[in-house]
């Protein structure tokens, strides 16, 4: 079940990636 979990990780991948680092 690594394809529907790596799927899975890509859907809640966006949401994270939308939030920039705190890189000053």
């Amino acid at each position: 079940m690594p394809a529907p979990t790596a799927l899975k990780n890509a859907e809640d991948a966006p949401p994270a990636v939308d939030v920039p680092l705190p890189v000053e």
